[in-house]
């Protein structure tokens, strides 16, 4: 697979599941049966923070096969570091009871952010190892 056309199928799976994932997490911290406590949101920060560092050092020591499949994936993997990051800053400055509906839709988009952020490294990590889809 020369030209990392992997990006369609993949990634097209991986945006879907992280919705369905934020939906449900959204569903639970509603009904209270799903409570994120401030270490959990201080992990995901954490995981943001490394994910982009990691993808910094992919990109510049990457041969010009894997740059291709960066390109291809960059916007959904940027898109679920720096939301999983900025919702987490969200949740962790401003005091918001998660069993609010307000709360309980910011915690949602917290789970989709981290599940896109998982979801597209995993293609990435295919893409580079030239998996067939």
């Amino acid at each position: 697979m020369n030209n990392c056309s992997c990006r369609q199928n993949c990634m097209g799976i991986g945006v879907l599941v992280s919705i369905v994932i934020g939906i449900i997490a959204g569903f639970l911290a509603a009904s209270g049966m799903l409570a994120v406590s401030t270490p959990f949101l201080w992990a995901l920060f954490a995981i943001g923070v490394v994910s982009l560092g990691l993808l910094l050092t992919l990109t510049v020591v990457s041969s010009a096969r894997s740059l291709r499949c960066i390109c291809n994936s960059l916007s959904l993997l940027l898109t679920g570091i720096l939301g999983t990051l900025l919702v987490s800053v969200i949740l962790l400055v401003i005091d918001i009871a998660t069993a609010s509906i307000i709360g309980a839709i910011i915690t949602g988009l917290l789970f989709l952010f981290f599940a896109l952020l998982i979801t597209s490294s995993a293609c990435l990590l295919r893409c580079i190892a030239d998996c067939d889809d």
